[in-house]
This record gives C-alpha cells, structure tokens and sequence, in this order.
C-alpha cells in the first residue's frame, strides 16, 4: 500500500511540474503479478535438449568420423591424431 501511495505522489508532482494535461492519467492501481507456465518452460528446456543432441548426431553422421572435437573423445582424439602424424610420415618416407 505505501508504495501505491508513493506512486501516487510521484504522479502528481510529476503533473504540476510537467503541466500535464487532466486527460492523460496514470492508471493508479498498480498490480504486480508474476506468473511461470512450468509446463511450457519444461517443454522449452527439452526441445532445446533434444536440437543440441540431434545437431550433435547430425554432426557425426555428415562427417563419417567418430570423434569430431575433443569434447566427444579427448584421449582418443590424442591418439588418433598422433597415428595421422605417423601415417603421414609413413607416406611421405615411401
């Protein structure tokens, strides 16, 4: 209730000052209300769940590799590359 009634002042010492027309009013009800639709925030959060896994697969699918980043397979990431280096030697030697 006070801060309605703070409001209210505001209002009106903003009126004297500005010289506001009587017609143009400030609503002086003010209702805070805050409502959360769960459902529809849990429903966003899953689909956003299931975008990121299906571009992860689709990832995979369109590059025929099995580890594509470091994030899928750090370790085998390291000795793929480090057998890539020895292939390429091997290659380069013959």
């Amino acid at each position: 209730m006070k801060i309605i009634e703070a409001l209210i002042k505001i209002k009106k010492s903003y009126q004297k000052k500005a010289r506001m027309p009587k017609k143009l009013k400030f609503k002086e009800e003010f209702i805070m209300i805050i409502n959360h639709n769960m459902n529809a925030m849990n429903a966003s959060r899953q689909m956003e769940a299931n975008n990121v896994a299906a571009g992860k697969s689709i990832e995979k699918l369109s590059s025929g590799l099995r580890i594509n980043k470091a994030g899928d397979d750090a370790a085998g990431l390291a000795i793929s590359e480090k057998m890539r280096g020895q292939i390429r030697g091997l290659q380069q030697a013959s």
